[in-house]
């Protein structure tokens, strides 16, 4: 449901949601203060919020605990705070969370269940299972019921988009370090006379190998460090100049992927030089 947020210095349009109490003990959810949904709870104007309407409505507080939280007309009390990235719809996010009636809502069209599947059971068997369920109701009456993985429902509009990012993002890296190879490669053939004659007054071949192959090896490593850390301080700034719609955005971080593709592109700097450090070595 839709919610007005009145009562502060400026009002609001909310989007709340009607949740029962094992919701965040299914998902592992602890609040940052305060306290999540009980079983016990029975009061309906107790309110969970996000983390985004703590930090815009209450400035991070910490006395937001029992503070009044005026929607629709009616007062609500703040009881606790979700954590920062908690979000369960798509592309709007949940700010208010009320203990839903034990009365089913007539005008209510669907519900969403969240669950855990037990370990060996996919979303397809699980659908299986629940469609048998509904066929054993009464004919008039047969809900459709399907289940679906929470990380695809948030992600389900904008995954292909962004593989094919990280899929464009991943040729350019092997672009660059192709042609950063080559362009060692091409400073290292420029240098042959200039070694021809440090092997022609004694150098020995392990010499060279070793000298052309440190030198390369420290570009390549040198290169690796910068766009790392290049990486890592430009990824908050690519984060807040994105679209606010993309779901889980606050959650981009450089993982062990990112690295490892890095770590691919100064590989193949590395190989390229040790294949010319050979080669020039041996005349």
């Amino acid at each position: 449901p839709r919610y007005a947020l009145t009562g502060g210095e400026y009002g609001e349009r909310l989007r709340g949601t009607l949740a029962d109490a094992q919701l965040f003990e299914i998902l592992g959810v602890v609040p940052v203060i305060g306290r999540t949904l009980r079983a016990t709870d029975d009061d309906p104007d107790g309110a969970r919020i996000s983390y985004d309407l703590w930090l815009r409505h209450f400035g991070l507080a910490p006395d937001a605990i029992g503070r009044p939280l005026v929607l629709n007309g009616r007062t609500h009390t703040v009881l606790g705070v979700l954590p920062r990235g908690v979000q369960l719809t798509y592309p709007e996010q949940v700010d208010v969370y009320l203990r839903r009636p034990s009365a089913v809502v007539d005008a209510a069209l669907s519900y969403e269940v969240v669950a855990r599947l037990r370990p060996g059971v996919s979303p397809q068997s699980a659908t299986a299972a629940l469609t048998r369920v509904t066929s054993l109701g009464h004919r008039a009456i047969r809900p459709r019921l399907e289940a679906h993985q929470l990380h695809h429902r948030l992600v389900a509009e904008v995954s292909f988009g962004l593989w094919l990012v990280t899929a464009a993002a991943a040729v350019l890296c092997l672009t660059g370090a192709l042609n950063a190879a080559l362009l060692l490669l091409t400073r290292t053939m420029r240098r042959l006379r200039s070694l021809g004659i440090r092997l022609a007054v004694g150098a020995t071949q392990w010499h060279i190998f070793r000298q052309v192959l440190l030198e390369n090896v420290v570009t390549g490593l040198v290169g690796l460090g910068a766009g790392i850390a290049l990486a890592y301080v430009s990824l908050p700034v690519i984060v807040t100049l994105a679209p606010h719609d993309v779901p889980r955005l606050t959650d981009a971080r450089i993982d062990g992927w990112s690295l490892a593709i890095a770590t691919l592109c100064a590989l193949t700097c590395i190989g390229v030089s040790a294949t010319t450090a050979f080669a020039v070595a041996r005349g």
